[in-house]
């Protein structure tokens, strides 16, 4: 039978020594991660108002900022390891994230059905931000209030908001009551 040496400086050792190389990369990562914030943000703004001199519906616009923000986000966690010293655990988030890409691209077909089906509600000019529809699978009547890649907002007379996936109101139909212009007009 083997004796396992279990003297206190064998298993410490390792630890501390890893503890110590966390220790020493934390300010640079803090930094990098901060940095890298800031410049998402700063990025997220230019594409903003950059997409803002083309012709493109507030919808499109709010799915391509936040495409945009989802892929710069992962890519600064997986730098912000790196920072860290972290290298193997980088590397299983980037294969975690191919790994969800060939999902994605294979079998989650209601996430790809949402983004494409935002993409095309994005385009069509009877459904904007603001005006007032009838929407979903219960019909929900109110004011679309917001759309991202993935889910239309509409809040209804009572003020709840309703979180319908896009793919779900491309499927049904959906019933313009009242473009936000026409409301306008009206209101003069």
């Amino acid at each position: 039978m083997a004796l396992v040496d279990l003297s206190s400086n064998n298993l410490v050792d390792p630890v501390t020594t890893n503890l110590n190389k966390l220790a020493h990369n934390l300010p640079n990562a803090v930094v990098t991660a901060l940095a890298g914030f800031i410049a998402i943000r700063i990025v997220s703004w230019l594409a903003g108002w950059l997409i803002g001199f083309v012709n493109m519906p507030k919808g499109l616009k709010g799915i391509i900022i936040s495409l945009l923000d989802t892929l710069l986000m992962v890519i600064l966690v997986i730098v912000t390891l790196e920072a860290l010293g972290l290298n193997n655990v980088a590397f299983i988030v980037t294969a975690a994230v191919a790994g969800l890409g060939i999902a994605m691209g294979n079998g989650s077909v209601t996430l790809v059905s949402d983004i494409l089906a935002g993409v095309y509600l994005a385009q069509d000019r009877n459904f904007s931000i603001g005006d007032i529809v009838q929407a979903g699978e219960n019909q929900i009547e109110g004011e679309i209030v917001s759309m991202d890649m993935r889910r239309t907002r509409i809040r209804d007379k009572s003020g709840a908001v309703h979180s319908i996936p896009n793919s779900v109101i491309e499927r049904k139909e959906y019933v313009l009551i009242t473009k936000r212009r026409d409301r306008t007009d009206l209101a003069k």
